[in-house]
Formats: structure tokens, C-alpha cells, sequence
């Protein structure tokens, strides 16, 4: 039975239930709420995140550089599919940048976006706060992180504007998985959400947003988009997209090169001239 203590479920205000109890970094004891709703999972009020994140990158995330690698491949088929491949993309919650620098590398101009790590591959390409629409949004990894991701998601449309969101998160169907489950990773606190495709479809229903899902790659998007056009881009034909694109797109490699030193050489002069 729900109890009074238990705060509402933030995606869909019904009622949540206690589901179990986990010990987080060794030392916490958790309550985990279900949404019988909408599906979502969802830690106790996070009290612990300060500890959690005393490194903003998990030392147990051994898949780091693996995921970043396999994501470009998949988001060069998914967004070359966008409206105007030489417009404006964004990686919030960037990480150190990996990601955005391959995705540059590829031709598309991705910016980062993180206030909570420093952006070691990708310096100088930050987010433009010009009020410029972008293409997509996308948040690789995130979701499970987050307190409250309506609110994620509703800051992300109003501040950039975007035609796509992408996500990458591990669903469930069902029951909620027991503690056993290897995507709750205790030993690092961080991951205190935890989501149904339901649930997403409501995030995305409360956005007025259209929704997709294949396997773990997730898309709110302003046009209708199916799972069938996800299965496509991401199986033996997306290959398709990867030709057509090589001839729109050309690598930003040397580019953002020049621009950096560009750049390098100016502040030179502008200290030389104060100097």
C-alpha cells in the first residue's frame, strides 16, 4: 500500500509504493519508491549525491570511451537524418567532452554542456548562449542520474529549442528488477532513477513531444518518429545514412585546429599589448 510519507511520483504525480531497500556506497540504506502509474523507480530524496559525486566520473565506469565510441557511430545515423545536418547540436551532461569531439570529428557541430566536470576534449566548443535553435539534444547516460526529469527535459526544450532529444538509459519491463541487478550500481550512489518505456512515454506526452524506443537509445522529438525508423538507422542499413552523409559532411577536425589557434594567437597579442 502507498504510503503518506512517500512523496508523489514526479513524472506523473500518482502515488508511489515502497519496493525495496538497498545499501548505497557501502554504508547508506536506501528506500526505492515504484510509480504503479507510469513505471518509474526512483531512490529515496537523494541526500547522499554530494559523496557520490565526489568524482563526477564514476571510477567503476569502466565502459566510458567504449559507449562514447559506439554513440557517435549511432548518432551519426540518427541526426543525419535531422533536418540540417551543418545546424547546431548539443551534448548536455557532456562528461569530459569525449563525445563532442567525436562527434566533430564526424562534421557536426556539437557543443558540450556540464557544469559538473571539466571539458578536457573538446575546450573552446562549449554551448553558445546565442538563442540559436539546434538540431537535437543529446543526453547520453543521464537519466538515471536525475532527481527530476521532467524538469531535465523541459529546461533542455526552453533554453535550446531543439527538434530531437536523444537519451541512452537501460530499461525495464515489469516488476522492478531485484537489488541484484548490475544497472543499480550501488557502490557508486549515482544512479537513483530508473525507467519503464511507460515512463517515458509520459515524460514525453507531458512535453508534447513524440516518443521512440529502440533497445536502450530513447527520442522525443517535435515530428512523429517510429521505432521501425530507429530499427532501420541503427541495423545492417544504416550504412545508407553513413554514405549519403560523407557526401554533405566533411570532418571539423582541422577546422576547430585553426580555430583554436586562432584564437591562441589572440590572446597572445591581447597580453603582449597589456604587457
Amino acid at each position: 500500500m502507498p504510503s503518506p510519507n512517500i512523496p508523489l511520483c514526479p513524472i506523473c504525480d500518482a502515488e508511489r509504493e515502497n519496493a525495496f531497500q538497498m545499501t548505497l556506497l557501502g554504508v547508506h540504506k536506501v528506500a526505492y519508491y515504484r510509480c504503479r502509474s507510469c513505471g518509474f523507480l526512483q531512490t529515496e530524496q537523494p541526500w547522499w549525491l554530494a559523496e557520490a559525486y565526489s568524482r563526477a566520473i564514476a571510477v567503476l565506469d569502466t565502459g566510458l570511451v567504449r559507449r562514447n565510441v559506439e554513440m557517435a557511430s549511432k548518432l551519426t545515423r540518427l541526426l543525419g537524418t535531422t533536418r540540417d545536418v551543418r545546424g547546431h547540436f548539443v551534448d548536455l551532461a557532456g562528461g569530459t567532452g569525449l563525445l563532442t569531439r567525436l562527434m566533430r570529428d564526424r562534421g557536426f557541430d556539437f557543443r558540450w554542456h556540464d557544469p559538473h566536470c571539466e571539458n578536457v576534449h573538446a575546450p573552446g566548443f562549449e554551448v553558445l548562449d546565442d538563442g540559436h535553435p539546434t538540431e537535437a539534444v543529446t543526453a547520453i547516460e543521464v537519466l538515471e542520474h536525475l532527481a527530476d526529469p521532467h524538469q531535465f527535459i523541459q529546461q533542455a526544450i526552453d533554453r535550446h529549442h531543439p527538434q530531437l532529444l536523444v537519451f541512452t538509459t537501460v530499461l525495464f519491463e515489469g516488476e522492478p528488477p531485484p537489488p541484484t541487478w548490475w544497472y543499480y550500481l550501488p557502490n557508486t550512489g549515482q544512479h537513483i532513477s530508473f525507467y519503464q518505456r511507460s515512463t517515458l512515454q509520459r515524460l514525453a506526452d507531458r512535453s508534447g513531444l513524440h516518443f521512440a524506443s529502440y533497445h536502450q537509445i530513447h527520442v522525443m522529438a517535435r515530428e512523429p518518429i517510429t521505432a521501425l525508423t530507429l530499427r532501420f538507422l541503427m541495423g545492417k542499413w544504416g550504412w545508407l545514412v553513413d554514405r549519403r552523409l560523407r557526401r554533405r559532411l566533411s570532418s571539423l577536425t582541422r577546422t576547430d585546429l585553426a580555430t583554436l589557434e586562432a584564437g591562441l594567437i589572440a590572446k597572445r597579442g591581447a597580453t603582449e599589448d597589456h604587457s
